[in-house]
């Protein structure tokens, strides 16, 4: 009994919230720039066929509900929320379309980061806490990319904007 007095005094962890993108025209230039930070990396001929594969695995929430507790709930925008367990190391985890991934999550005080690896490639999506709300750094590495693609988002506390 004494053991979960500690817990109970913790309250939820700093990052648990909703938020919603700080600035969505900002968001959508760091994101063009990421992409062609890697296309530029392809022989001419082949970018413009690259570009849009690349683009489809850029985006953002533009809402967001992240949930810290026994597991980790990431509810974007209208889509059913994403649960992962919350245990050291590798885990196996299926996405909301079947897809199977390994995943880890690591969590400290003021940053929580969940990294996914398919026969793909990985991503990583870190959080961390930020005046008025949260970043959410992305990264994305493939053996069909020539380089690592990477953005971050700011969001805003949707409750205390």
């Amino acid at each position: 009994m004494l053991a979960l007095i500690p817990i109970a005094l913790a309250g939820p962890h700093l990052l648990t919230g909703s938020y919603t993108v700080a600035d969505p025209v900002r968001l959508d230039a760091t994101q063009s720039s990421a992409i062609e930070d890697v296309v530029r990396q392809y022989p001419w001929a082949f970018r413009g066929l690259a570009r849009p594969r690349v683009r489809d695995h850029v985006w953002n929430c533009g809402t967001l509900q992240l949930t810290v507790g026994t597991e980790l709930v990431v509810h974007c925008d209208d889509k059913p929320p994403s649960r992962f367990p919350i245990q050291p190391g590798i885990q196996s985890w299926v996405d909301s379309e079947g897809k199977p991934y390994e995943i880890e999550v690591q969590l400290s005080d003021s940053t929580c980061s969940v990294w996914f690896r398919s026969a793909h490639g990985t991503m990583t999506w870190t959080w961390t806490d930020a005046p008025r709300g949260l970043r959410l750094a992305t990264e994305i590495t493939s053996r069909f990319l020539p380089g690592p693609v990477q953005w971050s988002a700011d969001y805003r506390d949707s409750l205390n904007p």
